[in-house]
C-alpha cells in the first residue's frame, strides 16, 4: 500500500505522464495537517486530446470493506480458538469424507496425534475394527456398508442436511481391545475456500449407555422376579382356598359328631350321669362350640385377605353411625356415652371398613364393660398425605411393653375366662388396613384405658 502523506507527493504523481497504477491513500493532507479520514483507492490516467494532456482521477472508497475484513479476521480467530478449545470432540471433513481439521479432544478421543487424523477418514482416525482389519481403510470393508457413521455421513453429503443427536454405536479399538463404544454426534454443513465441508461434534456417551443397559437389565431381571413371585403367591393363594376348603369341610365334619353325641348323650342319658359326667359333657360342648368359632373366625381372616377390593368415596361418618347404632342395640344393657367427631370422606372398601370399626369398637366397649360409665370417642385428623383415625376407651388398658402382638392372630393380652374372644379381630383390623395402605398402632395405660389408631391414605 503506497501512503500519499503531503499535496505535493499527490500533484507529483498526478503530473506523471502515462498510466499510474492504482494507489491506497491511507491520509491526506488537509491545510497542512495529515488527517487518517478514510481508506481510498486511487487510479490515475492520463488522456491525450489533440493539443492537450488532461489527467483524471478515479477514487473508490473501501474503508467499510476494510472494517468487514478486519472483523471477519476477529470473528474467525475467536472461532479458531472455541473449535480448539471445546471440550467436545470435533473435526471437519471434506466432500470426499477425509478429514482437513481436527481439534484437540478429537486427537485425544482418537488416541493419536494430528497427523494420524489430517485427510483420513473418520473410520480410521477413531480407529473402526472393520477399517483396521482392511488393508485399504475406512469404507471398504464388508461391514463397512452397514456402517452408521459411513452412512449417515454420505447420506448428509448427498443432500446436503444437517443432522442432530443421532446415537450411533461404533465397534472401536481402544488401548488394543476391540470393544463397542456409543457415540452421540452432530453434523452442521459449511463453505470454506469455497468449498462444501461438514463439521462434525462428537460426545462418548459411553458410560452413559453402559449405565442404562445395567438399569435395564435390573429392571428385566426385577420385572421377572416379580412375575416370579407374582406366580408363587397366586399358587399359595390356591394352596390357601384349598386349606380354606379342608377347614370349611373335613374339620367341621367331626366337630359335628361331638356336638351330636354329646346331645345324645346330654338327652338319653341325663337322668343316669352323675354331676361331674354332666360337667364333662358341658365343658366338651362348649369346647366344642369355641372350635367351631375359632374356624369361622380363621376362616374370615383368610377370606379377608384375598377379598376383591371396592374403593369408592365413603363418608367415614356414616358407617361409623351404623356400627354404633347396631352396638348399642346388643349391649342394652351397658350405658355408653359416644363422643363421634367429624370423620372425613375416604377412598376406601367400605364393607371392610365397617368390619374395621366393628371390630375396634366392639373391643373398646368390651374391655370397658367393667366401668360404670362407659366413655368412647372416636377422632380423624389430617397429618401429612394421610387421615389418622382414632378409638379411645376408658377401659381396663394394657401394659405397652406387650403392645407388639395385639395385632397378630390368637394373641390375647387377657385371659380368655375375663373377656370372650378369640384373637382374630384386631389381626383383621391390621389386615385391612394394611391392603389400603396404611398403619395401625396402639398406646395405653393398665387400668386407665387405651387408644387404638390406623390411617388411610387421602
Amino acid at each position: 500500500m503506497t501512503t500519499i502523506s503531503n499535496t505535493d507527493e499527490y500533484n507529483s504523481l498526478s503530473i506523471m505522464c502515462g498510466s499510474i497504477s492504482p494507489l491506497k491513500i491511507n491520509y491526506i493532507l488537509m491545510n497542512n495537517q495529515v488527517k487518517n479520514l478514510k481508506e481510498l483507492t486511487i487510479e490515475l490516467q492520463e488522456l491525450k486530446q489533440e493539443h492537450n494532456s488532461l489527467k483524471v482521477s478515479y477514487e473508490k472508497d473501501i474503508t467499510e470493506n476494510k472494517l468487514a475484513k478486519d472483523q471477519l479476521q476477529v470473528q474467525m480467530k475467536n472461532l479458531d480458538a472455541v473449535f480448539e478449545s471445546s471440550p467436545v470432540a470435533m473435526f471437519v471433513i471434506d466432500n470426499t469424507t477425509n478429514i482437513v481439521m481436527t481439534n484437540l479432544a478429537f486427537t485425544v478421543m482418537c488416541g493419536g496425534s494430528e497427523s494420524d487424523i489430517l485427510q483420513h477418514r473418520p473410520g480410521n482416525a477413531l480407529r473402526c475394527i472393520h477399517s483396521h482389519s482392511d488393508p485399504r481403510g475406512c469404507g471398504y470393508a464388508e461391514a463397512c456398508k452397514y456402517c452408521n457413521v459411513r452412512n449417515g455421513v454420505e447420506g448428509l453429503i448427498a443432500n446436503g442436511g444437517s443432522l442432530h443427536g443421532a446415537e450411533l454405536e461404533l465397534e472401536l479399538t481402544r488401548n488394543g481391545e476391540p470393544g463397542k463404544y456409543w457415540m452421540n454426534i452432530g453434523v452442521e454443513p459449511f463453505i470454506m475456500n469455497g468449498q462444501g465441508h461438514w463439521c462434525i461434534a462428537m460426545d462418548d456417551v459411553t458410560e452413559r449407555k453402559k449405565a442404562e443397559e445395567k438399569i435395564s437389565k435390573f429392571n428385566t431381571e426385577l420385572e421377572q422376579r416379580v412375575a416370579d413371585r407374582t406366580n408363587e403367591l397366586a399358587a399359595a393363594n390356591k394352596e390357601l382356598e384349598a386349606f380354606s376348603y379342608s377347614v370349611s369341610h373335613d374339620l367341621r365334619a367331626p366337630l359335628r359328631h361331638i356336638s351330636g353325641y354329646v346331645e345324645l348323650l346330654t338327652t338319653k342319658f341325663h337322668d343316669i350321669l352323675p354331676e361331674k359326667g354332666k360337667h364333662y359333657l358341658d365343658s366338651i360342648a362348649g369346647s366344642s362350640h369355641e372350635m367351631g368359632t375359632l374356624i369361622d373366625n380363621l376362616l374370615q381372616f383368610s377370606r379377608t385377605g384375598r377379598a376383591e377390593m371396592r374403593k369408592s368415596a365413603n363418608d367415614m361418618n356414616d358407617i361409623v353411625n351404623a356400627v354404633i347404632k347396631s352396638i348399642t342395640a346388643e349391649q342394652a344393657e351397658c350405658a355408653i356415652s359416644w363422643k363421634v367427631d367429624k370423620l372425613p370422606i375416604v377412598q376406601c372398601d367400605s364393607a371392610l371398613l365397617k368390619q374395621v370399626w366393628i371390630n375396634l369398637l366392639g373391643n373398646a366397649v368390651k374391655y370397658s364393660r367393667s366401668r360404670a360409665n362407659i366413655k368412647i370417642d372416636i377422632g380423624a385428623k389430617e397429618e401429612n398425605n394421610e387421615y389418622i383415625f382414632s378409638v379411645r376407651d376408658n377401659g381396663v388398658g394394657f401394659e405397652m411393653q406387650y403392645a407388639h402382638k395385639l395385632f397378630g392372630v390368637f394373641q390375647r393380652l387377657h385371659p380368655a375366662g375375663e373377656f370372650e374372644g378369640t384373637g382374630i379381630g384386631l389381626a383383621n383390623v391390621r389386615q385391612i388396613i394394611s391392603r389400603h395402605g396404611g398403619r395401625t398402632w396402639a398406646e395405653a395405660e393398665l387400668n386407665k384405658g387405651a387408644t387404638f389408631y390406623f390411617s388411610l391414605i387421602k
